[in-house]
């Protein structure tokens, strides 16, 4: 069968109109154990919403997507335009991945808050970082023309909006 309706990161083509564009704020994500382990006094986890403050604050090491995502592109060229060492410890294809390897604390990561929902939740992962996001990463929800104006097609991309009004993205069209 054919594809009715695409998330992607890469924008629209002209085979699948754009029925959403959705931003969500990146932020720094570290393993609660591996926070809680630093002392760091209440005081100073705010100094942590300033990037150089908090690299040098945390453990070094990096969980990343792999090479080749544009979230990847995006975080290299963050760190890369702040100064930031760039060392990585584990990648993976998978968001989820990345997500279990920073709860699990094999380094920190810069993620959406959408793809850490379910270990933030469980209390497994501290963010840091500015409320709005050092950045917002951008995809978009796309659809087949023929498609476009059915009412499953509008609750997938309201169930879209909805989930991230809850965790500070945003959402057009």
């Amino acid at each position: 069968g054919e594809l009715d309706v695409i998330l992607t990161n890469y924008g629209a083509d002209e085979r699948f109109p754009v029925i959403g564009e959705f931003a969500m704020p990146v932020r720094l994500l570290v393993a609660r154990k591996t926070f809680e382990g630093l002392k760091i006094p209440a005081g100073r986890k705010r100094e942590c919403s300033d990037i150089g403050k908090a690299c040098r604050l945390l453990p070094p090491g990096w969980v990343m997507p792999s090479w080749g995502s544009k979230l990847r592109n995006e975080i290299q060229m963050f760190l890369e335009k702040k100064g930031l060492p760039t060392r990585t410890v584990f990648e993976s294809d998978a968001s989820a991945s990345v997500i279990r390897s920073a709860a699990d604390g094999a380094g920190i990561a810069l993620m959406p808050l959408e793809y850490a929902g379910r270990e933030i939740e469980e209390g497994n992962l501290v963010v840091l970082g500015p409320k709005r996001g050092f950045w917002r990463h951008r995809i978009w929800l796309l659809c087949r023309h023929a498609v476009r104006d059915e009412p499953v097609t509008g609750r997938v991309a309201g169930a879209f909006r909805n989930a991230l009004a809850a965790t500070g993205g945003s959402a057009s069209r």
